[in-house]
């Protein structure tokens, strides 16, 4: 009974934890850049059960104590695109993070919605410095084009080039918060085989909102039956209790 109380504690935590994740995606359904989360689960303390007969034992499969989360994983798909008119807006078509400095070294981002600074440099909503591939992008001008490849013309000249990165495994990138990422592997960045920058447009987030409220229905309905079990594992420990306490 204490294992059954066990288990179905362990089953609503994970459904909280499931349900804390999902929230969020939906939270940020209108967040520019944002990717959403996925989180998976694993048992803990499987053990082999067997069977006895006359001495001879055979397995008969495991039995496990619970859950407990085993990953979260973002989902990298590209977003829906859509138009701003903006000449500081951009959106990465294809594969890629634009690359941002930071104290602490690199970040990186699918939000494109950046402005000027009061020295002229591109950055990031809060501040971080755009790079391009001669590092920080000053704009000391009138007119603004950025090319597909990322060029960046001002008044007819092309000061620099946005840079655009890639990975080769993009689950060893971490969440920063701010739509910025973390790398936290050995492999250095890559340049994109294939990529368009979009100027006047940003990618808003890959969310399915109908897929999040259906699976936050789920996580909702398995949480209230690991509420059931434990309330009845609960009732049937006291009630064993109760009446070992009066034979005795």
């Amino acid at each position: 009974m204490i294992r059954g109380i066990y288990t179905a504690a362990s089953g609503m935590v994970s459904q909280e934890i499931y349900n804390e994740v999902r929230t969020n995606n939906i939270a940020n359904i209108d967040t520019v850049g944002f990717k959403e989360d996925t989180p998976t689960f694993k048992s803990f303390f499987p053990y082999e059960i067997y069977r006895s007969n006359k001495k001879e034992f055979s397995p008969i499969g495991k039995l496990n104590m619970g859950a407990e989360l085993d990953k979260i994983y973002t989902n990298f798909n590209m977003g829906i695109i859509r138009e701003t008119k903006n000449p500081l807006d951009l959106a990465i078509g294809g594969d890629g993070f634009f690359v941002i400095s930071t104290k602490g070294g690199e970040l990186y981002t699918r939000a494109g919605n950046f402005t000027l600074s009061s020295n002229g440099e591109l950055v990031t909503p809060d501040g971080l410095k755009v790079q391009g591939r001669n590092g920080n992008i000053v704009i000391d001008g009138e007119n603004v084009n950025i090319g597909e490849d990322g060029s960046v013309v001002v008044d007819g000249e092309e000061i620099d080039k946005i840079k655009i990165v890639n990975f080769k495994d993009k689950n060893l990138l971490k969440k920063m918060g701010n739509n910025m990422f973390k790398y936290v592997g050995k492999n250095n960045p890559v340049t994109p085989k294939e990529y368009t920058v979009k100027q006047g447009f940003l990618e808003y987030p890959n969310v399915n909102i109908v897929k999040e409220m259906v699976s936050l229905l789920e996580a909702s309905r398995a949480y209230e039956t690991n509420q059931k079990v434990f309330k009845l594992q609960d009732e049937s420990l006291s009630r064993a209790i109760t009446e070992l306490g009066r034979v005795g």
